[in-house]
């Protein structure tokens, strides 16, 4: 069986910024990756967030390029079975996490396609997770900016709304574009994200203030949130998830709201479910989210969402302005939703950057 990789970098201009209090990015740079092994194509992406991830795109795509597909698991029937995943790790260790994330994404909706399977189910059956059906529903949450953005994420169905924290502007302000956004509604759950961008010592104080808009939960306040001490607000681990110093998540069960996954900055699917098992026996939630990548990582993203089963929690997975440089999206988004389907692989059809998304 013939195997061939090939990587095609890409840039595109975005119609408005992405990313965080501190920094926006309005361009996005990434590569995609199409893997053929026989008459089947697999599709992956790596677009490393600057700023954010640990890796440079310059180092994904380099070891992209150098990478040999040989070198992955034999393909078939005699593969699918639940070490498929670690079989990949292991040989994809080496890599960064965004190249690693893009070779497993594609090695596995190729997978998917040979087997006539979407790739959620096809995730399900390697980690030996019990299947779902095809009308299980996952809810999304949806990142907003300020109220007319909170405004139109309500009018468009979504009931659980994240606004970032932490800019130069000042704590107060945000606290007045919080107090705007609860105003709309006191049944929308509403989540913080910081970015790390407290002070250990502000955070307390903020905190305090902050639990009276009755918050879900407040992303990375801080380094190191959870050993601040006692918050009266629960803390989400996204950051933090990358730090060897992270103790054992049984040890913060009692901190910690919920885990925030992202293939592209953990490395991938074998990763993800690593820590999400591990959340799951502490007793945290699962919240899976993204880095402002394309159509090819996000829909990976929304496979590995509803891979992890109906949950309470919804995923931070809504559009975003990044895939308005791209001519599709997930099938299996529905408004404020994902909807398990029957499409195979990631069910992405023909991917292409928009021709209003110059590079």
């Amino acid at each position: 069986m013939t195997f061939r990789l090939d990587v095609e970098p890409y840039r595109a201009q975005l119609a408005s910024t992405v990313g965080n209090q501190r920094q926006r990015h309005a361009l996005r740079e990434g590569a995609i990756v199409r893997l053929s092994i026989g008459d089947v194509t697999g599709l992956g992406e790596a677009a490393p967030l600057p700023g954010y991830s640990d890796e440079t795109f310059e180092r994904s795509l380099a070891e992209l390029r150098s990478f040999d597909p040989l070198a992955l698991p034999p393909f078939g029937a005699a593969a699918r079975n639940a070490g498929l995943l670690n079989a990949l790790e292991q040989v994809l260790s080496a890599l960064a996490p965004s190249a690693r994330f893009a070779l497993e994404t594609a090695y596995l909706d190729a997978h998917a396609r040979a087997s006539s399977l979407p790739l959620h189910r096809l995730l399900q059956r390697l980690w030996g997770t019990a299947e779902s059906d095809a009308g299980v529903r996952a809810q999304l949450s949806a990142l907003v900016n300020d109220r007319a953005d909170a405004e139109r994420a309500l009018n468009a169905g979504f009931r659980c709304l994240k606004l970032k924290v932490g800019a130069t502007t000042g704590f107060e302000r945000e606290l007045q574009e919080l107090q705007a956004v609860r105003a709309l509604s006191a049944d929308v759950t509403l989540r913080l994200d910081a970015n790390q961008a407290f002070g250990a010592e502000q955070t307390p104080p903020r905190l305090r203030r902050l639990a009276a808009y009755g918050l879900e939960f407040i992303e990375e306040p801080c380094p190191q949130a959870w050993s601040v001490g006692p918050l009266p607000v629960p803390l989400a681990l996204d950051e933090s998830l990358r730090q060897p110093e992270l103790p054992a998540l049984e040890e913060l069960a009692s901190r910690v709201a919920a885990v925030v996954l992202k293939p592209t900055t953990l490395g991938g699917f074998a990763r993800c479910f690593e820590l999400a098992r591990r959340a799951e026996t502490a007793g945290i939630a699962r919240v899976v989210s993204h880095t402002f990548e394309g159509v090819i990582a996000h829909a990976a993203c929304c496979e590995l969402a509803l891979a992890l089963g109906a949950q309470a929690r919804a995923h931070g997975l809504a559009p975003h302005a990044a895939l308005n440089a791209w001519n599709e999206v997930s099938p299996r988004l529905r408004a404020a939703e994902l909807v398990a389907g029957d499409a195979p692989g990631l069910g992405l059809s023909h991917v292409e950057r928009r021709v209003n998304a110059p590079c």
